[in-house]
């Protein structure tokens, strides 16, 4: 009880909303960036837009031959299931901003969507992949807020209650979680065969339990069904990506002709490569 009671201390913790990596994440991006300098065809790196995962990327490649050239896409699928407060982002506009001076090449073209209104595109971007009837919940105590400024309360206030009183389940659910992932292995799909070319590597850095459903191959077997997977429940069969590990993705595509890797690293950053 006494340890649950100090995990939840941890998970309400707004100091790590959204966290920078620790000490020991940049040390493990330091050791993985002499790895991914003996990956010279790298050409794309795809990256969570979470804090964590962008230092990863930036950590991992800085030294990389070919940085200059490297295009670096955030993209909004990649990030961490929501289930703590380092789950919750930062305003996208504060988390990205040195990086904007640091990478050179960077590609915040996905961050918009039509979705959500203008206005809100930027800050409310992680609710836009979330399942019913949680992001409508959340959207309503959002625009009601901001309405009734007297009482206004910042996104991350408001997403951190609905994690307070989720816990110990995940705000996220698992399907949700999966299908997030199937979307973004069909972006991927699409990408290498139209903008890449055989030669070609990709990078892909996230998060770990994202990374769990991104590589899983089996699942429980529905009740009353022929065998059907119920992907509502996480995947039984997947590979665990330590941090800063890179691990070869293309199994995981079908018919892929560029090569593609993923680091990834959690308080430290993980790599498919992973944060």
């Amino acid at each position: 009880m006494e340890e649950e009671v100090r995990f939840i201390e941890v998970v309400k913790d707004t100091q790590l909303l959204d966290c920078p990596l620790s000490s020991l994440g940049i040390s493990q991006c330091e050791e993985a960036s002499k790895t991914a300098a003996l990956l010279p065809r790298v050409r794309t790196v795809f990256v969570s837009p979470l804090r964590r995962a962008l230092q990863t990327a930036y950590l991992v490649f800085r030294r990389h031959p070919n940085f200059g050239n490297i295009r670096f896409i955030v993209h909004p699928l990649l990030r961490e299931n929501m289930h703590t407060v380092c789950d919750i982002p930062e305003d996208f506009d504060v988390a990205i901003r040195d990086y904007r001076e640091w990478i050179p090449n960077l590609d915040l073209s996905l961050m918009l969507s039509d979705s959500l209104p203008t206005s809100t595109v930027e800050t409310y971007w992680y609710l836009r992949h979330l399942q019913e009837p949680v992001k409508s919940k959340l959207l309503s105590r959002l625009f009601d807020s901001a309405r009734l400024e007297e009482v206004s309360m910042s996104h991350k206030e408001i997403v951190l209650e609905e994690v307070l009183a989720t816990y110990p389940e995940r705000v996220e659910n698992a399907l949700n979680t999966y299908e997030r992932c199937q979307a973004f292995k069909a972006h991927l799909q699409g990408y290498i065969e139209e903008e890449a070319n055989s030669s070609q590597q990709i990078a892909v850095v996230g998060h770990s339990m994202y990374f769990k459903f991104l590589t899983g191959t089996n699942w429980p077997i529905l009740s009353d069904s022929n065998g059907s997977f119920d992907f509502s429940q996480p995947p039984t069969e997947f590979k665990f990506l330590a941090n800063c590990e890179f691990y070869p993705f293309d199994s995981h595509l079908s018919g892929t002709s560029a090569s593609s890797s993923s680091p990834s690293q959690e308080g430290s950053g993980n790599f498919s490569p992973t944060e």
